[in-house]
């Protein structure tokens, strides 16, 4: 369930470090528009042992938007062997009150285990703006 409070990766991968050894970089997922575009911010990992995001752009809801061309982003869950769920599409509800585009802060876990981030708002027939604070439970 997303709460929305009114406020007035990316390709993940992991490298180890050694001198003496060559490194390999290993891509664990791709994000393609449906599933988002445009990974923002950081990853966080839960208690899960999953890693959790944003992207500004994609989504299941692909309506005209002013910055993307598709999509107002979406929360994601990445496994550590890469298996990506979107776990929340932006701009599901009338004139997207529930935000819209996460631009670059991601997301953080409260000591309530919930994830909290903020969208910039724009309603996509008007342009207004307005930032959101939200809040997700997992």
């Amino acid at each position: 369930m997303l709460t929305t409070r009114h406020v007035t990766l990316i390709v993940a991968f992991c490298v180890g470090a050694s001198a003496s050894q060559a490194q390999t970089l290993t891509t664990l997922t791709n994000f393609t528009g449906p599933n988002g575009t445009a990974p923002s911010g950081t990853l966080v990992q839960a208690t899960d042992g999953n890693f959790y995001g944003t992207t500004i752009c994609g989504g299941a809801y692909a309506g005209p938007t002013l910055n993307c061309g598709i999509g107002f982003g979406t929360v994601f869950r990445i496994t550590p062997t890469g298996a990506l769920t979107t776990i929340y599409s932006f701009c599901t509800q009338p004139n997207c009150s529930d935000g819209a585009y996460p631009y670059y802060a991601g997301l953080v876990i409260g000591r309530d285990g919930k994830f909290y981030g903020i969208t910039e708002g724009v309603e996509p027939t008007t342009a207004v703006q307005s930032s959101r604070l939200h809040e997700l439970a997992r």
